[in-house]
Formats: C-alpha cells, structure tokens, sequence
C-alpha cells in the first residue's frame, strides 16, 4: 500500500508522571493529513519525549525519512518538518495512568 504525500502532522501526546518514583511516562496519537494513522507505545520519557517518539513511529512506518546522525541520533520531527515544508502541530496534557 503507498503512503499518501504527507502535508501536515499532528501529535497529540499525554503524560502520567508517577509520583512516588519520579518518572514521566507517555504515548501519543499519531495524524497524518488529519487522520490518524496510530499510536506510539507507552514509554518512559518527559518533556517533549512524545514528540521524538511519534518521529520515530512515523519513520519505523515508512511516511518519513529523517537523517541520522553518526551518533545515532536523528533530525528532530520539528526541524524535518520544517525543512519539508509539512505542517506540524503538537500538544500534550497530564493525564492519569489509564488513560495512556
């Protein structure tokens, strides 16, 4: 099945932070051209970690193709969206654990 040219990206992430442990975890709802295409899995990471997450998701998934570093890292999904001319729209909210 071809992947339609994607034109906009929208991440919708949520975050549970366990308060005895300290830790932030997190998943997000993945859009492409407003309509969703999944949802990453539930791992540990805070701040914008979602957001790297939904890159990773949409690349392991064929609809990107950001450039890695040496170092193993990759283009943020903000920069590749920049420099691809693709709308990119983000947010995320606390949320209790089964909500994730």
């Amino acid at each position: 099945m071809t992947k339609p040219k994607v034109k906009t990206i929208t991440v919708l992430g949520r975050k549970w932070w366990d308060r005895p442990n300290g830790n932030t975890y997190n998943t997000a709802q993945v859009m492409v051209n407003g309509v969703t295409v999944g949802k990453t899995e539930y791992c540990y990471g805070y701040g914008d970690y979602y957001l790297q997450a939904a890159g990773d998701w949409l690349e392991k998934r064929g609809y990107i193709k950001r450039g890695h570093y040496p170092y193993g890292g990759a283009t943020p999904l903000w920069r590749y969206c920049s420099d691809n001319n693709i709308h990119l729209e983000y947010s995320a909210h606390y949320c209790l654990k089964k909500e994730l």
